[in-house]
C-alpha cells in the first residue's frame, strides 16, 4: 500500500476524479492560486518536435532524482506556470495556463521506457497516467507520482549526472554538505551556543567594563565537527562601545563589525563545548561619576561552519535586566533560545 503523503494525496485525487482533465484544468488561474511546491512540478514540452525526447529524457531524470531525493512530487506534463507574488512578497511559480503535449499515450509509455536507467539507483514506485483530450486526442496531458526514495542519494543521469533536490519551486543541485549529509546521514554534528552574562567593574585606560557575555559552542550532535570557524558579529546595547575578544585558541580577523574566528585544524567533538569569545559592554566613566547601567536589547549573531555541513545561524540576545548580583547562563540553538536556566555556576 502506498505511504500516505501530501504528494500521494494530491495525485490520487486527480486520476480518480470523474473527470481527471476537468481537475487538471481547475488547477489553473484558481482561486487561490495553485503554486508549485516542494511536492508539486509542471513541465513543458519544447515547441521543436526534434528536441521533445531529449528535453523529455533530460527533464524526466531531473524531476525523478529531486523528488526521489525529497520527500516526492507530482509533475504533470502540459501544464504552464509563471510568477505571482504572495502577500509576504515572494514570488512562487503558479499555474497560469495549459500547452498540452503532443501524443501523451507515447509520452506516458517512453517515460516508463527511461525511468529504468534515469536515475543511478534506480527508483521504484513511480505511477504514470497519461490523459488525451476528449476534443483531440492526439493532444493531452501526463501526470506523474514521484515518491520519495529508500536509497538516496540518486543520481539524475540523463541531467548531468547531478544530484538533485527539490525545495519549493525549484530543483537545483545539491551543495556539497547536503549531499554528504545523505552519504553520510549518520554523521552530523550539530552545535548550540551557550552564553554566560557577568556584571563587572574593571578599570583599565579610563573605560569600566560593565558587562560581559561569555560565548562557548557546544557540538551537541552525533559526529566531530572538523575545520571549525565563526563569523560573529555584535549589534546594539550600545553604552558606549563593545570589544569582542576570542578565545586564546581562536584566532580574529575583522572587517567592519564582522568577526572571523578561526583555529586552524580545529575539532569539535560530540558533546564538547570549547570557549569561543568574550564580548563586552564597556563606557568611559570619569572617576567619581555613576555608570549608566541602562541599554537597549543586545544580539550577537553568530554562523557556525564546518566540513561538510551546512552552516548554522544563532542570534544571542539578551537586555539589560538580565545582569546581575549572579552570573546568567542562557543557551541557543538555531532556532533561539532553548534554556532559560537563569544564573549560572
Amino acid at each position: 500500500m502506498p505511504i500516505p503523503s501530501l504528494a500521494r494525496e494530491f495525485y490520487d485525487r486527480i486520476v480518480s476524479a470523474g473527470d481527471p482533465i476537468a481537475a487538471i484544468r481547475q488547477l489553473i488561474n484558481s482561486d487561490p492560486p495553485t503554486f508549485e511546491s516542494d511536492v508539486f512540478d509542471c513541465k513543458l514540452e519544447p515547441i521543436e518536435p526534434k528536441q521533445r525526447d531529449g528535453k523529455h529524457k533530460e527533464l524526466w531524470s531531473e524531476v525523478l532524482g529531486g523528488f526521489g531525493n525529497a520527500g516526492g512530487g507530482v509533475v504533470i506534463w502540459g501544464l504552464d506556470a509563471s510568477k505571482q507574488r504572495e502577500s509576504d512578497g515572494r514570488q512562487i511559480d503558479a499555474v497560469c495556463g495549459e500547452r498540452p503535449i503532443h501524443n501523451p499515450l507515447a509520452v506516458e509509455s517512453r517515460l516508463r521506457e527511461l525511468q529504468r536507467q534515469a536515475t543511478d539507483p534506480p527508483l521504484a514506485g513511480v505511477e504514470i497516467r497519461s490523459f488525451p483530450l476528449p476534443e483531440d486526442p492526439a493532444r493531452g496531458f501526463v501526470i506523474c507520482y514521484v515518491p520519495e526514495g529508500p536509497h538516496k542519494p540518486y543520481r539524475s543521469e540523463h541531467a548531468g549526472k547531478h544530484y538533485y533536490l527539490r525545495a519549493g519551486d525549484n530543483t537545483p543541485i545539491m551543495s556539497r554538505a547536503v549531499l554528504a549529509s545523505m552519504f553520510f546521514p549518520r554523521s552530523t554534528p550539530t552545535f548550540r551556543v551557550r552564553a554566560v552574562a557577568e556584571r563587572k567593574y574593571v578599570r583599565f585606560d579610563g573605560i569600566t567594563v560593565l558587562d560581559t557575555i561569555l560565548v562557548y559552542l557546544m557540538n551537541t550532535g552525533t559526529a566531530t565537527a572538523k575545520d571549525v570557524h565563526v563569523q560573529a558579529m555584535a549589534m546594539g546595547g550600545n553604552l558606549g562601545g563593545k570589544m569582542l575578544k576570542p578565545h586564546e585558541r581562536w584566532s580574529s580577523t575583522t572587517e567592519g563589525p564582522l568577526h572571523d574566528l578561526r583555529a586552524r585544524d580545529y575539532s569539535v567533538h560530540r558533546g564538547q563545548i570549547v570557549h569561543l569569545c568574550d564580548v563586552s559592554i564597556f563606557q568611559p566613566v570619569e572617576p567619581g561619576d555613576e555608570p549608566d547601567m541602562h541599554w537597549a536589547e543586545f544580539t550577537l549573531y553568530l554562523t557556525v561552519y564546518c566540513e561538510n555541513q551546512e552552516p548554522q545561524v544563532f542570534s544571542v540576545e539578551f537586555d539589560d535586566s538580565e545582569f546581575g548580583e549572579e552570573r546568567c547562563l542562557r543557551e541557543f540553538d538555531s532556532q533561539g533560545r532553548v534554556d532559560t536556566s537563569g544564573p549560572a555556576a
